[in-house]
């Protein structure tokens, strides 16, 4: 619950949740470990307008988990730990072969129809409405069949940090398609950030397994790798020759530090795999460097997603990862035709949907210091703040004040605000009232 400051927030009203319910699924093995973390996260989603549940999984099938959230008709579902995988198969995919393979779109898609003919546990085809309603996320780490509590704990601390505007942040973002994909060139990120921000390598003498170490080594909001791939490698072609990064690399020697990844590449997301490579994207273990990544798209078999402008320009406009997965898939149209299922059913949303770039750039309050009390007059403050680092930002300031519109409540808690600051382009402002 939130604290006496803010126990406002512990009612459910329409203006301080505008984004709707998100449910918080826990497998039940590790939320004593994990309850902690997982209740400063439902403290933080619900400062961005989410009114957040949280469920303890004890036992039941992919259909019983569909069912539960049907039922409560959330915005979204963050999966932590090993709730169960759907799976999906496909005869006749890529090269021709059959291929069997997590699909978390079940869960997101809540209204399609999807059956399961030879009863085997693995549908094998969708009908009816095919959009997705809901985003889904998961938290399944790489060790310990997705319930490494350590592993889990560490992400939400970086995740509150992030929010917080204490894990960095940078206005800025990273193309590498790998020879093959040459031609994808800045793979529609300038629909999210402007031209001027985007590093991209394009040419074949130039893509190989050292530079693109080095670069994701740096911290970006955003990278976009396109290269082939397995559930443990990635695969840089450098003339004749393959040169490849593993799971121990990033692992044990070097963590990625970016925050967000979209991950043109087949089979690192496959989940259910041991130390599949995807999540050491976004999970860091014990020693070493820091990772920064906080959340992943990627791919649980062959395939990844194609026409990234239909991601890329509701982040720009301001979506979360979440919402912008979802207008993604309905983009695709109201059929799934069998190519399309090939290309992407294998994708899965690795970590927070609720979470996009400009959620890390917080600038870092100075003065007053927290428990200042003003209760003299004239009431001069003094605001001052670090600044962030984007260049010509403006500040937006909202000042809040105990009884100011309604005697014995915050303004915030009556849904009107009492005094706001706009387009500031100092870093500090001087209020009198």
């Amino acid at each position: 619950k939130f604290s006496s400051d803010e126990a406002y927030r512990n009612k459910k009203k329409p203006h301080l949740y505008p984004n709707g319910d998100l449910l918080i699924l826990v497998d039940k093995s590790i939320y004593n470990a994990v309850s902690a973390s997982i209740n400063q996260y439902v403290l933080d989603v619900g400062r961005d307008g989410y009114w957040a549940t949280i469920h303890v999984f004890y036992s039941g099938t992919p259909a019983d988990v569909r069912s539960y959230i049907k039922k409560r008709k959330p915005v979204g579902v963050l999966l932590v730990g090993s709730i169960p995988a759907p799976w999906f198969e496909l005869d006749n995919d890529f090269h021709g072969v059959h291929s069997e393979f997590p699909c978390d779109l079940y869960y997101m898609d809540i209204n399609g129809n999807w059956s399961d003919p030879d009863n085997d546990d693995k549908f094998s085809d969708h009908t009816g409405n095919v959009d997705p309603e809901i985003w889904v996320g998961r938290i399944w780490t790489p060790t310990s069949n997705g319930n490494d509590t350590t592993l889990i704990n560490d992400y939400f601390k970086r995740n509150h940090k992030f929010r917080l505007g204490m894990l960095g942040h940078a206005r800025s973002a990273l193309s590498y398609p790998d020879d093959d994909w040459q031609h994808f060139d800045d793979c529609a990120l300038d629909h999210q950030f402007p031209a001027s921000v985007i590093t991209k390598y394009t040419s074949p003498t130039v893509t190989d397994a050292d530079l693109y170490k080095s670069e994701v080594n740096s911290l970006r909001s955003w990278v976009q790798l396109c290269a082939h791939s397995s559930t443990q490698s990635h695969g840089f072609t450098v003339g004749p020759n393959k040169e490849y990064i593993s799971t121990p690399y990033f692992r044990d020697t070097n963590p990625p530090n970016a925050h967000f990844y979209n991950l043109f590449c087949c089979g690192p997301g496959r989940f259910t795999s041991n130390n599949y490579l995807a999540g050491w994207y976004i999970f860091d273990k014990t020693g070493g460097g820091v990772n920064h990544g906080l959340t992943a798209i990627a791919s649980t078999k062959s395939g990844s997603m194609l026409l990234f402008e239909d991601f890329y320009y509701p982040l720009g406009q301001g979506k979360v990862i979440g919402d912008a997965f979802v207008d993604w898939w309905k983009a695709r149209g109201p059929v799934h035709e069998h190519g399309e299922r090939c290309w992407y059913y294998g994708l899965v949303l690795l970590g927070d949907p609720t979470l996009t770039w400009w959620k890390g750039a917080v600038p870092q309050l100075k003065q007053p210091q927290k428990e200042d009390v003003f209760h003299h007059w004239p009431r001069k403050i003094q605001l001052r703040w670090d600044p962030v680092n984007i260049s010509g930002v403006k500040y937006n300031v909202e000042v809040d004040a105990f009884g100011a519109i309604k005697a014995g409540k915050w303004a915030e808690e009556t849904g009107q605000s009492f005094v706001n600051y706009h387009n500031i382009t100092k870093i500090q402002l001087t209020t009198l009232s």
